[in-house]
């Protein structure tokens, strides 16, 4: 290196941040074409723990006709649920059968 040569800084705004928000595991929404309307169902859901729940439900509803989207928030055991005629017994019926069933309310 020539005398007087100084390497560069780094500073934090240089480096990528490796922080990694796993409580929220959302897939990509498709936009519903124009002749169709967008719906979303909301469930609370039993036995969420970690990342692999959440996989495991986006990865279930997502085979589901009609499905564009699903958020799973593993803390609170909220799936959200987004696409084009939803029927909310279906998605219920599933994500029982996935082993994640709808929480009873008190």
């Amino acid at each position: 290196m020539p005398e007087g040569a100084q390497l560069p800084s780094s500073s934090p705004s240089d480096t990528l941040s490796s922080q990694h928000h796993a409580a929220t595991h959302r897939l990509p929404t498709i936009p519903a074409t124009s002749d169709e309307s967008l719906m979303s169902e909301r469930f609370m859901v039993q036995n969420i723990k970690c990342g692999g729940c959440a996989n495991a439900i986006q990865a279930g509803l997502q085979t589901l006709a009609g499905v564009t989207g699903v958020a799973v928030d593993i803390p609170s055991g909220q799936v959200d649920v987004s696409g084009t005629e939803l029927n909310r017994a279906t998605l219920a019926a599933k994500l029982a059968e996935l082993g994640y069933p709808e929480r009873l309310s008190a």
